[in-house]
């Protein structure tokens, strides 16, 4: 796939199975915590496992995913903040032989970068306020008059379902978010050329998995309407 220029789809895929098995991790967990006094079956572990594998592939396939791993794994750590700790150390094997990977393969290769930050020329960047405009430009053209609203649309339905929950949840791939732009207001090379080749591509990285946590948290029942279900019940 990296070979044939396929890697964006492949990092996308990569990131939304990190995501999913952290989400699926946590509800087995709270499945069988609620039915088994606590105790912890080795299928959530695995499960978690998978989970963070996959955020350690991410550091594997281009520059970006470096990036998306380590908000990978705080989406993983959001969602099963109430049961990491009580999984064994294996479960952080697969990510530490992809940074294994990583230092052999990446950090000493001979082929490096083609393009030199400097800090003076991102200071001048960062004040440039036309690179504002440009990024602004495609940033409506992508996110809101094209089928990337999508994206906002489902992020506004999860903010009036549980607010807390969505910066909770999406908040580190928001972040990420934020970074890819921050990126472009920074780039050593030609901005609108770089716009124009990569904008709306390596956005395709977050999409997928940041709509998979929007979906979870607008199809999620409230706490007043669980409340109500349960006194239903109860009474019945």
């Amino acid at each position: 796939n990296a070979a044939n220029l396929c890697a964006d789809t492949y990092l996308g895929t990569v990131l939304l199975l990190s995501v999913y098995w952290a989400f699926r991790a946590c509800d087995f967990t709270d499945s069988i915590s609620s039915s088994s006094s606590g105790s912890l079956e080795s299928h959530s572990s695995w499960m978690l496992s998978y989970a963070i594998m996959n955020a350690g592939f991410l550091l594997l396939v281009k520059p970006e995913g470096i990036i998306l791993a380590p908000f990978a794994l705080g989406t993983i750590f959001i969602v099963n903040r109430k049961w990491i700790r009580r999984f064994s150390f294996s479960i952080w094997i697969p990510l530490l032989f992809s940074l294994g990977l990583l230092i052999v393969f990446k950090a000493y290769s001979v082929e490096r970068t083609h393009y030199e930050l400097v800090f003076e020329d991102i200071l001048r960047s960062l004040i440039n306020w036309d690179r504002y405009g440009r990024l602004l430009t495609h940033f409506i053209a992508v996110n809101l008059l094209s089928s990337g609203a999508v994206l906002l649309v489902f992020l506004i339905l999860a903010i009036r379902r549980n607010w807390k929950r969505t910066l909770s949840w999406a908040g580190p791939l928001l972040l990420a978010f934020a970074c890819y732009h921050g990126i472009f207001i920074i780039t050593p090379i030609d901005q609108e050329a770089h716009l124009q080749q990569a904008y709306s591509r390596i956005l395709m990285h977050l999409y997928p998995a940041l709509l998979l946590i929007l979906f979870l948290i607008t199809r999620s029942t409230p706490p007043q309407k669980n409340a109500v279900i349960n006194d239903r019940s109860a009474t019945q």
